[in-house]
């Protein structure tokens, strides 16, 4: 039997229904998300108040995975085939032109993933999500390990919002100080990052 597999794009978003589960669309394959696990929404809600006292102090916007990134908008338009929905993510003020009605039509300038154990392995060298991140030029990604209680911060290598790579990680720990060049006067205590995270019940 001969099948057909569909190849996702950008316009297959406004099709969805409202209640439809979380997804990505990565190089035209659909893929669902597992709703993430408590920690994951703690250490998120401690990270968002930081990037919204960036937005307040005028450096750019906040989003959340409510909001829908098409990474390969400025290539391909409504034919994107990258749409992705980060934990959390920022643009910078000087390119508020990206951000349409509908979606964010090109690489935010940062972009933060919070560890699942369904999507550890995206995420991490060479897996699907970073190789997307990658090729599309995102300046600055985070990676958060609740297990570990870290944050890796990548840095791109090479012109922004073009493909490049990923430099070695600056690892962050519990003593440490998270800050970044996109909100210079801004700092957080990791250790309030993972204020709230419980450790894992062994069974």
């Amino acid at each position: 039997m001969v099948t057909t597999q569909h190849t996702y794009t950008l316009t297959d978003l406004a099709e969805l229904p409202d209640d439809s589960p979380i997804y990505d669309i990565l190089g035209g394959v659909y893929v669902v998300r597992n709703i993430p696990d408590v920690n994951h929404a703690l250490s998120r809600m401690e990270l968002a108040d930081f990037l919204f006292d960036a937005q307040n102090a005028g450096f750019g916007y906040v989003f959340s995975d409510t909001t829908a990134v098409a990474l390969d908008y400025p290539a391909r338009g409504e034919a994107a085939v990258y749409v992705s929905h980060p934990d959390l993510f920022f643009v910078r003020h000087e390119r508020e032109q990206i951000i349409a009605h509908r979606v964010i039509e090109g690489a935010p300038d940062l972009i933060v993933e919070i560890l699942s154990p369904s999507t550890r392995d995206e995420h991490a060298r060479g897996g699907k999500l970073w190789q997307a991140y990658e090729l599309h030029g995102v300046p600055h990604y985070w990676i958060v390990d609740n297990d570990h209680r870290t944050i890796a911060l990548y840095a791109l290598a090479g012109d922004p919002y073009q493909a490049g790579s990923y430099g070695p990680a600056t690892l962050l720990g519990r003593g440490d100080t998270l800050t970044s060049p996109l909100f210079p006067t801004l700092s957080l205590p990791v250790a309030r990052l993972f204020q709230n995270v419980r450790d894992r019940r062994r069974r």
